[in-house]
């Protein structure tokens, strides 16, 4: 979201005033509109950078109903379990494999020591 880009080119300029107005008119444009923000924000950078958290602002999206910004962490949420569970699949796998490696392996001997008797 837009709100989250000027955050970020906030947190990004590193307090460089020069770095701040650079990314905040690539992300504003050079509209008038876009002009008149840029010195609004760059005139209340530090208070944003003090009080304003990347989780505010999806918190207040999500309270004004933007879908994007809830559908984009339920879909990161998803696929952080998406990867947990193949995690976890794999491990079983691998002790499955162990398993049935170890099981031939008692058969095996186990069948050769009975057609020996």
């Amino acid at each position: 979201s837009l709100a989250s880009a000027v955050l970020s080119a906030i947190t990004g300029s590193g307090g460089d005033e020069t770095k701040l107005q650079s990314s905040l008119f690539d992300t504003l444009g050079e509209s008038e509109e876009g002009m008149s923000a840029l010195f609004e924000i760059m005139q209340k950078s530090s208070d944003i950078l003090s009080y304003v958290t990347e989780n505010d602002l999806r918190n207040v999206a999500e309270m004004h109903g933007d879908v994007t910004v809830a559908s984009n962490d339920a879909s990161n949420n998803a696929n952080a379990l998406h990867e947990e569970n193949l995690t976890r699949l794999r491990a079983q796998a691998y002790e499955a494999v162990g398993l049935a490696t170890t099981l031939r392996t008692d058969f095996e001997s186990t069948t050769t020591s009975s057609r020996r008797a």
